[in-house]
C-alpha cells in the first residue's frame, strides 16, 4: 500500500512511499488527476513505477506546484493483480539556499580593511576612500586607487554519496528534520588593486595581503576553508588613457554550497481502497 507521500523541497516533484505485501512479485504505481483507476493498465494514468526493486518512488514528471495529483498502486503475485489504495499529494517548493557567497564576504572584509588602512595613513587616496567594486573601473568616472572583486570560478568540489555532505539535524523547537544537499564548492576570486601610481600600487598590494591574512579567522567562521592567496604585479599601458598599475590577486577557498528544507517526520497516513474496473 501507499503509506506516505511527501513533496520534494525543490518543488514540482513528489516522493511516494510504498509497502508491498509479502506475496507481491512486482507492482505498478499509477498517477492521474481524478483518483479513479480502472486497473494496472489504466490508459488514462501515468506509470510512475513498474517493477519490484523500489519501495520509494520519486515522481518528477510534469508535476506542478499547488496542483494535487492522485496515486494508485497494484500488486502482482504471479497469477493475478490485487489492488492497493489511493493517496494524494500536492508538490510545493520549500527549500532555502544555505550556500555561502564567498564574493560578498570577501568584498565586505576588504572594504572594512581598506577603510582601516586609510584611517591609519597606510594608504592615502586623494578622495579619502578606496572603493571596492565588482566590475572593472571606468577611467574617467573612477576615484583612484580602486579595488575590484570578481568570481573567476565557482565549481562543485568535495561531494558525498547522495549529494549530502552536510548532516541532517533535528530542529529542537519544531521537532522537524533539517535536511540538506549540496557540495563543498571550490571558489576562486580575482581581486585587483588598481592605481595610477606604481609606488602606490606597492602599498595597495601589501595592504590587500595584510587584510586577507588578518581575516583568516573571520573567513573560517563563515565556513571558508583551505584558503589560497597569490599576487602579481601587472602594468596596463594601453587600455586606458594613462598607465594603470595593477596588483592582481587570486583568492581561492572551499565553501559550503547547498539547499535545505524542514521536513516533518514520516508517519502513516490512512488511505482509501481502489475500486478497479477490470
Amino acid at each position: 500500500m501507499i503509506v506516505n507521500i511527501t513533496s520534494i523541497a525543490v518543488g514540482n516533484a513528489l516522493r511516494v512511499f510504498l509497502e508491498p505485501p509479502a506475496t507481491a512479485l512486482s507492482w505498478v504505481l499509477l498517477r492521474n488527476s481524478t483518483g479513479n483507476f480502472s486497473g494496472p493498465t489504466d490508459p488514462s494514468s501515468v506509470v510512475v513505477f513498474h517493477g519490484n526493486s523500489e519501495t520509494v518512488a520519486l515522481d518528477a514528471d510534469h508535476l506542478l506546484n499547488g496542483v494535487t495529483v492522485h496515486y494508485g498502486v497494484f500488486y502482482f503475485d504471479g497469477s493475478e493483480w490485487t489492488t492497493g489504495n489511493v493517496a494524494s499529494g500536492t508538490p510545493q517548493t520549500t527549500y532555502a539556499d544555505q550556500s555561502i557567497d564567498v564574493l560578498t564576504i570577501v568584498r565586505e572584509r576588504l572594504d572594512w580593511g581598506l577603510q582601516a588602512e586609510v584611517s591609519t595613513g597606510t594608504l592615502s587616496p586623494a578622495m579619502g576612500v578606496i572603493a571596492v567594486l565588482n566590475a572593472p573601473p571606468v577611467f574617467e568616472q573612477t576615484s583612484w586607487p580602486v579595488v575590484t572583486v570578481h568570481v573567476a570560478s565557482d565549481a562543485s568540489g568535495a561531494r558525498a554519496v547522495g549529494e549530502m555532505p552536510f548532516p541532517d539535524v533535528v530542529d529542537a523547537e519544531s521537532g522537524n528534520w533539517i535536511e540538506s544537499q549540496g557540495w563543498l564548492a571550490r571558489v576562486q576570486l580575482t581581486i585587483v588593486g588598481w592605481s595610477k601610481n606604481a609606488d602606490e600600487r606597492i602599498a595597495l598590494r601589501k595592504a590587500l595581503r595584510k587584510i586577507v591574512l588578518g581575516n583568516l579567522e573571520v573567513f573560517d567562521s563563515f565556513g571558508l576553508i583551505n584558503i589560497d592567496f597569490s599576487q602579481q604585479d601587472i602594468d596596463e599601458l594601453s587600455a586606458y588613457p594613462a598607465p594603470v598599475y595593477q596588483s592582481y590577486c587570486t583568492f581561492s577557498c572551499q565553501a559550503p554550497a547547498g539547499v535545505a528544507d524542514s521536513v516533518t517526520p514520516t508517519s502513516f497516513i490512512p488511505q482509501t481502497t481502489i475500486t478497479p474496473v477490470f
